[in-house]
């Protein structure tokens, strides 16, 4: 399934976000609006990833998750040598990303 370009990238706008939102939560500063966007948006991402890395260790989905948020492919990705080839690490990010874009209501 092919994805429009703006909501591929509203995604990887979204985990490249990650960590921010996490500190943000963390930290009690937040209206319980924003509080509720962005828990919203992390349980999409980690639901994804552990859909698509079910097996896999936690440092493949957030290897996974930089990937996707740094617009990395194979050659530079961290968890490649889980995935074994291109191709399953093609299709894994793939994957990721329309769960992402599904759970968050983009497409």
């Amino acid at each position: 399934m092919k994805i429009e370009k703006s909501v591929y990238d509203r995604v990887v706008a979204i985990t490249a976000d990650y960590s921010r939102m996490q500190k943000l939560i963390g930290s009690g500063e937040l209206t319980r609006e924003q509080t509720a966007t962005f828990v919203k948006e992390l349980t999409a991402i980690d639901n994804a990833l552990t859909v698509v890395c079910d097996r896999e260790r936690e440092e493949v989905k957030r290897a996974l998750l930089v990937d996707i948020a740094e617009r990395r492919g194979y050659e530079r990705s961290v968890s490649r040598s889980v995935f074994g080839s291109k191709k399953v690490f093609d299709r894994r990010k793939g994957q990721a990303v329309i769960l992402i874009a599904r759970m968050l209501d983009l497409i």
